[in-house]
């Protein structure tokens, strides 16, 4: 029994006493048998998939991240990394991605942008999944690095695709997190780290 499965039974446990749901409530809820719940809650399962523990830590009202013990509380916590844009540097600006997924390459490049710091591009984010921390059409400075510390937020590469994510590593893998709790996590091995989001800029 490893200490990350000790830990994530301990936090269920706490999720389901504080929630006042049985484990048959949770059962009827998310369709999970009985049995294999008191399994993941004694620490007891070989494997706790991804997609039972999204619905689980729905259902008990917490994060994935903090049943996966990489967050100190309940709610996600916004990363020290994200700062205003300053001025100074000149970067490429890469057209709108989605902050699912976009091309980093020199045809997606829609202009230049002056910094000052250590950011080596910018990307224009579409879309919802890193809200409220990144929002639709937020501009992130990115800085080039092939790995980042658990709860910063990088650009990835996935399936030919950049996204943008938060990230917490886990054994041989590394798990991808959206701030919007609508968007389920998703696990990567082999994931190749683009760089780390170390500025951001939002228009009024």
């Amino acid at each position: 029994m490893t200490e990350i499965k000790r830990d994530v039974a301990k936090r269920l446990r706490t999720a389901i006493e504080n929630s006042g749901l049985t484990y048959k409530d949770l059962e009827d809820r998310t369709g999970i048998p009985l049995s294999t719940i008191q399994r993941y809650a004694t620490a007891g399962a070989k494997r706790f998939p991804v997609e039972r523990l999204t619905k689980l830590a729905s259902t008990l009202d917490v994060t994935p991240a903090w049943l996966l013990g990489l967050v100190p509380d309940p709610m996600d916590v916004a990363p020290s990394n994200i700062m205003d844009i300053p001025t100074g540097k000149r970067i490429p600006l890469y057209a709108a991605i989605g902050a699912g997924a976009a091309k980093i390459a020199d045809d997606y490049i829609e202009g230049y942008i002056d910094v000052d710091g250590k950011a080596d591009f910018a990307v224009r984010v579409e879309g919802d999944s890193m809200a409220p921390t990144i929002l639709n059409g937020d501009i992130i400075l990115v800085r080039q690095a092939c790995d980042v510390d658990d709860n910063d937020i990088a650009v990835i590469l996935k399936d030919d695709s950049a996204v943008c994510k938060r990230i917490h590593h886990i054994p041989h893998a590394i798990v991808c997190m959206s701030d919007n709790e609508a968007y389920d996590p998703f696990i990567l091995k082999d994931a190749k780290i683009l760089g780390k989001v170390v500025g951001l800029h939002r228009e009024f």
